[in-house]
């Protein structure tokens, strides 16, 4: 959900420690520090609301499923979660986490695993397609069949050019 809903770049992703969330007071949302990017190579920092729905159904709120990852990753690590800790890390195959963040090379894996299980993508070819660009790639596509303006899109992808974020809702119109 962090990655769809903030457009997150693979590396922001993978880098983000449990200490990069916070809550927002009185509101169904969580916030996301990306410390470095692509885009951000000065290590200003920006922070990201990623929003809730405390209509839908726990296990397809953002909020909610970041918050059943924490208790996850806390029970994983014996009880204890300090600020420094992956938010998404390696695992090792005894099944527990690794003190690193996981590889971009198994993050893709596992996203393509997940996007089978959940039954989003079913073709053997398209399931090839998925990476860990595609989270933030999904959320172009879907803001963009949703109408939303090159500038909307930007405000949330943080893209410099646009010239950059065209080419993805070209290649949408294309399809």
């Amino acid at each position: 959900w962090i990655g769809l809903l903030a457009a997150l770049r693979r590396s922001e992703l993978l880098a983000l420690t449990v200490g990069d969330l916070g809550e927002v007071a009185g509101m169904h949302r969580c916030t996301v520090e990306i410390r470095k990017s692509k885009t951000d190579q000065d290590m200003r920092g920006v922070t990201l609301v990623v929003p809730g729905s405390e209509t839908r159904p726990a296990h397809i709120d953002p909020v909610r499923c970041i918050q059943a990852w924490l208790q996850e990753l806390t029970d994983m690590h014996g009880g204890t979660l300090p600020a420094d800790t992956p938010l998404f890390p390696g695992i090792n195959h005894a099944g527990r986490p690794n003190a690193s963040a996981m590889t971009g090379q198994a993050w893709s894996a596992r996203l393509s695993e997940l996007a089978e299980i959940s039954g989003a993508i079913s073709d053997p070819g398209q399931l090839k397609m998925v990476s860990g660009h595609s989270l933030r790639r999904g959320f172009v596509t879907d803001a963009a069949r949703r109408g939303q303006t090159a500038v909307q899109i930007q405000r949330v992808t943080r893209h410099t050019d646009l010239a950059a974020l065209a080419r993805y809702v070209g290649q949408l119109q294309q399809q």
